[in-house]
């Protein structure tokens, strides 16, 4: 069983407004990678995840990424 090593990294997220947020992520390794992303929160349940990845290893991959996601509100209802 691998032994797992932690490894230093950093999140920068900066909020535009309630709809548009940029993120910046780093993490050391050469099997890891470093990111820049936006999120567009179209409104409280639906959100489009927009990054793009390159790897640290040599040669440096660059790898694009959308998701979609929808909130469902199973208890509680809406706030």
């Amino acid at each position: 069983m691998p032994i797992l090593v932690p490894k230093p990294f950093s999140v920068t997220p900066y909020d535009f407004n309630d709809t548009w947020r940029v993120q910046v992520d780093f993490q050391s390794g050469s099997d890891n990678s470093s990111t820049i992303g936006f999120v567009w929160s179209i409104n409280d349940d639906i959100q489009v995840n927009l990054a793009i990845y390159v790897t640290n290893d040599s040669p440096h991959e660059v790898v694009g990424y959308v998701s979609f996601t929808y909130t469902f509100h199973v208890w509680g209802g809406r706030k």
